[in-house]
């Protein structure tokens, strides 16, 4: 079986028009008979758009392809698993009617100079109020402003069950996920080279907004869509992208404290609570009795205390029994101290069965009449 192509990136700085082409056919449209020519033949996208940004200030490179190259026709969108983990998925999206389309990109003037300025833009639709046009934050780079623009989309849209579709011209960006994140963690974020990865703690953030959404039930889909070829989309958000740009100077924001707050709040969520059932009552461990006693725990049960309305049991109405869970049947049966540990969830489930205190107790002196 003869061996798939590999893909490659055609740089032309200088040419009828400048920009990165995915065929030498292209590429060789735009050079031959132009008076010196400059171009060259990249693996990736970035260093061929960092290539034409050295011989065109200002520009941010595009990568362009025609409508018979594979790599453009098939658009293969980048999914993220339900387990919470994102993944490179060989799919495209024929019907978009049951998904949240959003477009969003980065523009740089200046690219790779000390005098660079960056915005970033999210495009939802003419006059659409969750539209933003901002600067970019930090250090001023392509790269970074498109991958802050989805950024700000994923700490924007509101978390639904319904997919969201973000469509990029950056293929930095989908191959951060698609191609280069499975080495990356694998070697613990360093390069072939020995060298630390650019942007580590900023793809390491946007993958954690990644998870989050898929721990929600929400199906997050990346699509590459050609830059500057009239897509309404695509053109909106570059304008606003440039908008940003002209904005004023932003601090660079803690891009592995957001993480940490991210990966703080899923580890909480998932916190087991440990109970412990007696004739006195229910005791939480000390350690969530205090987190409640300060307002600091996610859980309020009801039916726990004296203050907790009072539920009855089966052995009050024998016409609609309640079935507790085993754990709480055995404790109420054998009159002894059983410990069960629970998560949120579950907890909820187990208060909804609890007796009050004066209950509990009427309950193992008389038991039924």
């Amino acid at each position: 079986m003869p061996k798939a192509s590999k893909l490659a990136f055609y740089a032309v700085a200088k040419g009828k028009q400048t920009g990165v082409y995915l065929t030498w056919d292209e590429c060789e449209a735009q050079t031959i008979g132009f008076a010196g020519a400059r171009y060259k033949k990249f693996n990736n996208a970035a260093d061929a758009e960092a290539y034409v940004a050295q011989f065109v200030p200002g520009l941010t490179a595009n990568i362009n392809a025609s409508s018979t190259s594979a790599a453009a026709s098939a658009a293969p969108a980048l999914s993220v698993t339900n387990d919470g983990r994102w993944k490179g998925a060989a799919e495209t999206l024929d019907d978009e009617s049951g998904w949240d389309v959003v477009y969003s990109d980065g523009a740089c003037k200046g690219n790779g100079k000390l005098v660079s300025i960056a915005g970033i833009g999210v495009w939802w639709g003419r006059s659409d109020s969750r539209n933003l046009a901002e600067r970019c934050p930090g250090v001023q780079t392509n790269n970074r402003a498109e991958l802050i623009a989805i950024v700000r989309v994923l700490e924007t849209a509101p978390k639904t069950k319904r997919p969201l579709l973000i469509k990029t011209d950056s293929q930095y960006s989908i191959n951060c996920f698609q191609s280069w994140m499975p080495k990356w963690l694998q070697k613990g974020f360093v390069s072939s080279k020995g060298e630390p990865i650019k942007n580590e703690a900023l793809i390491r953030y946007l993958s954690a907004l990644l998870d989050e959404r898929a721990r929600g039930g929400q199906r997050v889909s990346f699509q590459y869509v050609r830059g500057h070829v009239g897509e309404e989309g695509n053109e909106g958000a570059d304008y606003l992208a440039n908008v940003g740009a002209t904005h004023p100077e932003l601090p660079e924001r803690d891009w592995e404290e957001l993480r940490q707050r991210i990966e703080e709040a899923r580890d909480a969520s998932s916190t087991p609570v440990t109970l412990k059932i007696t004739q006195k009552g229910v005791e939480m461990s000390p350690a969530e009795d205090k987190a409640m006693s300060a307002g600091k725990s996610k859980f309020t049960p009801q039916g726990v205390g004296v203050s907790g309305p009072k539920i009855k049991t089966a052995s009050q109405t024998k016409s609609s029994p309640v079935a507790p869970t085993s754990a709480l049947e055995t404790a109420t049966r054998s009159s002894t101290v059983s410990e069960t540990v629970m998560f949120d969830e579950e907890l909820q489930e187990y208060a909804d069965c609890l007796l009050s205190p004066e209950e509990l107790e009427e309950e193992f002196l008389w038991g039924d009449d």
